[in-house]
């Protein structure tokens, strides 16, 4: 979790978390599942295509 945050979170978010994190005070958690999948991310279907102008 921190990477993503550490990579792709506004300056705001990355100061509320990151160091209670890196600290371990905090932990941080992604729950993937699909109807099909249940928790078997190799069959997760679902993916993101990048716009024209970036966004997804």
């Amino acid at each position: 979790a921190t990477l993503t945050i550490s990579e792709h979170a506004s300056a705001e978010l990355k100061e509320r978390y990151l160091p209670k994190m890196y600290e371990g005070e905090w932990s941080g958690t992604m729950c993937l599942t699909e109807p099909h999948a249940g928790t078997d991310l190799g069959m997760i279907r679902t993916k993101a295509l990048e716009n024209g102008d970036g966004s997804y």
